[in-house]
């Protein structure tokens, strides 16, 4: 444990964990008659690994990134989660007035959210098309629907995810 004292009356107190060297300190501000309750710093070893949480209370890593088959994903303590799908390759080929829209291409989110999160659908060429709607969504999958002026086949699109892992 060290012990540093500060001007007249405030104390930190810092420990490691002897199991995983995890490092927690407290405070006092009266010349330690009342002290803070203990804190985990954060290091480099605790920014970026797995997140984890207890009833809402961040306990493992700041930040997590990961990535599967499905795409990648970033996981914050805080709970928001950031997924990106892999490219899904559809053709925008059904009229629907004066343009056209795809029939859809089902995705699976690389992590799951823990409700439906905020989805945003684009192609990965944007030359004569545009954004897509939103089908349907869970918080496991979305499917991917993109619209464009003309017929197009072979468009490759993506889907980004952002909500709450917990």
């Amino acid at each position: 444990m060290l012990v540093q004292r500060h001007a007249t009356t405030f104390i930190i107190q810092t420990a490691h964990r002897a199991n995983d060297f995890q490092e927690f300190a407290r405070f006092s501000q009266d010349n330690g008659a009342t002290w803070s309750a203990w804190s985990r710093t954060v290091s480099q070893r605790s920014l970026l690994g797995t997140v984890s949480q207890s009833s809402g209370v961040p306990t493992g890593a700041v930040i997590e990134r990961g990535s599967n088959a499905n795409g990648e994903y970033v996981r914050f303590a805080d709970g928001h989660q950031v997924c990106r799908t892999v490219a899904q390759t559809i053709d925008i080929a059904t009229a629907v007035g004066s343009v056209f829209r795809g029939l859809g291409s089902g995705v699976s989110w690389p992590a799951a959210f823990s409700a439906v999160p905020f989805v945003v659908h684009m192609p990965t060429d944007s030359a004569n098309l545009w954004g897509g709607n939103q089908l349907s969504s869970s918080a496991t999958n979305a499917v991917l629907r993109l619209m464009a002026p003309t017929s197009v086949t072979g468009v490759q699109g993506w889907s980004l995810g952002i909500g709450r892992w917990f």
